[in-house]
């Protein structure tokens, strides 16, 4: 089954959900380590077979109600390093959010996206879970505002982070 896109976002704290079907599977955020699994496998690359690929949208609003689309990271598009792994699972991007709240998220050569939740010394991930109409997502209720993206260790936003005027950003992963 092919997977479908994680998002993460903001809305006063950082929310985790995959479009779709409510997805059981990610009901292991609620544990300790704080890590689960996406629902469904990303496609596999047509160069070498049983490499999986992931693309990285960012989007951001401003507080003009203007939206823009920061970018696309895909295939070679990043220094020349491609969101795409073979062998062990690689750190693909990683979202922090003010009071320091991090998602990691990893790509296995399996074609699963791994999350995994850490706080700051002292700062465990509070998580609470909603669902409506088998659409399920995860607010993480000590996260505030997004404030940086990192795509494969280098941000994407200078060392300062996302701008001042910027209201909602939206990180997603198909």
């Amino acid at each position: 089954m092919a997977a479908s896109p994680v998002i993460i976002d903001d809305g006063g704290s950082t929310r985790i959900k995959q479009l779709g079907a409510a997805n059981k599977d990610l009901d292991r955020l609620l544990e300790s380590p704080n890590a689960d699994l996406a629902d469904g496998r990303f496609p596999e690359t047509f160069a070498v077979p049983g490499d999986a690929e992931c693309s990285v949208t960012i989007v951001l609003i401003k507080d003009d109600a203007t939206a823009q689309k920061v970018t696309t990271y895909q295939t070679g598009s990043l220094s020349g390093q491609p969101l795409k792994f073979g062998g062990t699972a690689v750190e693909t991007a990683e979202v922090l959010s003010e009071l320091n709240q991090s998602v990691k998220v990893y790509l296995g050569a399996n074609g699963i996206l791994q999350l995994d939740l850490n706080g700051g010394p002292g700062q465990e991930p509070v998580v609470e879970a909603r669902q409506i109409a088998k659409q399920r997502r995860y607010i993480i209720m000590n996260a505030g505002l997004i404030r940086q993206v990192k795509v494969k260790g280098n941000p994407v936003f200078a060392g300062s982070g996302i701008p001042n005027d910027v209201i909602y950003t939206m990180v997603m992963l198909g």
